[in-house]
């Protein structure tokens, strides 16, 4: 178990705190790496290979700058997929013969309308795939 500590600031005291805390998920070696807009560093802790040239250098300034980006979640592109290979799937669910008792749940005058801004670019492609998850509850689970 290793520690690693990371800011989007350039602040070496504050990570020397921070090291005080993690220090004992790595004993074995640590180091720091600042820059004007990034601070990190690391507690190793050496279970296998307990070689000290096998310690990580902090010295790697453009792979670093390559690794930092925005979060991008664990998402599908299901709203591509939506006006490509799940488009036929996509019709075929949001109809109001799919499973009758739905009529009582959707406006399939507005649902269609939504689909077919969708078509033209992607609009709101979170909605139209939860309402086909709950279309598709509505039938699995008779209601």
């Amino acid at each position: 178990m290793c520690g690693i500590n990371r800011f989007t600031f350039s602040d070496q005291d504050l990570i020397k705190k921070m090291m005080v805390y993690t220090k004992n998920r790595g004993p074995d070696a640590n180091g720091i790496y600042h820059d004007t807009d990034l601070t990190m560093s690391h507690d190793r802790l050496s279970i296998i290979d307990l070689n000290e040239g096998s310690n990580q250098s902090m010295k790697f300034k453009n792979d670093i700058h390559q690794l930092v980006r925005k979060k991008w979640g664990l998402q599908s592109p299901y709203a591509k997929w939506m006006k490509g290979p799940l488009q036929n799937f996509l019709f075929e669910v949001l109809i109001k013969d799919y499973y009758n008792n739905s009529k009582y749940y959707f406006n399939f005058d507005k649902l269609h309308k939504l689909i077919k801004i969708h078509k033209e670019k992607y609009y709101n492609p979170d909605l139209l795939w939860s309402l086909i998850m709950m279309q598709m509850f509505l039938k699995n689970f008779k209601l």
